[in-house]
């Protein structure tokens, strides 16, 4: 539990904790917390699609909060950072964000810097990749624009 109080936001670390949840045998429709998603015995006690799930989500948060400090150039806390759900597009395309609290908040404050990275963050198999952009307060975000797509018969609006 030491690693993720070092690497997470608490409210990542819930999400571990329940991404980590093992069904209880006699109770099976509430959860119990059976190990510590940071114990050693977790890994072989989790069923393998559980495994990577915690996995894939542990090595997303990590390449954001990476990516982050090296566009930063200075050691941010990684507590500090959390990667949350942007459903401003709806439910059906929702996009990572950073937000940022404590000693990182108060980093971008005294640099003129918004509160809230851009981010991209992808993963696929065993990799997980992260790009942050930093922007002075008043910069205008680039919002997604729609354009209408007519493909072989077929219109259609596309993000971009």
């Amino acid at each position: 539990m030491q690693f993720l109080r070092k690497c997470l936001h608490p409210s990542e670390i819930a999400q571990v904790q329940r991404l980590a949840a093992v069904p209880s045998p006699s109770r099976s429709a509430a959860p119990s917390f059976a190990v510590s998603a940071a114990s050693p015995a977790a890994s072989s006690q989790l069923p393998s699609a559980q495994l990577e799930s915690v996995s894939r989500f542990l090595a997303s948060r990590w390449a954001a909060k990476e990516a982050l400090t090296k566009a930063a150039g200075k050691r941010l806390l990684f507590p500090d950072m959390c990667v949350e759900r942007d459903m401003t597009l709806g439910a059906e395309d929702p996009r990572a964000r950073l937000s940022l609290s404590g000693e990182a908040l108060a980093w971008s404050a005294s640099r003129g810097l918004e509160p809230a990275p851009l981010l991209s963050l992808s993963h696929d198999g065993e990799y997980a990749v992260a790009f942050v952009c930093l922007q002075r307060l008043g910069e205008a975000q680039p919002q997604p624009q729609q354009q209408q797509v007519q493909q072989g018969g077929l219109r259609g609006v596309m993000n971009t």
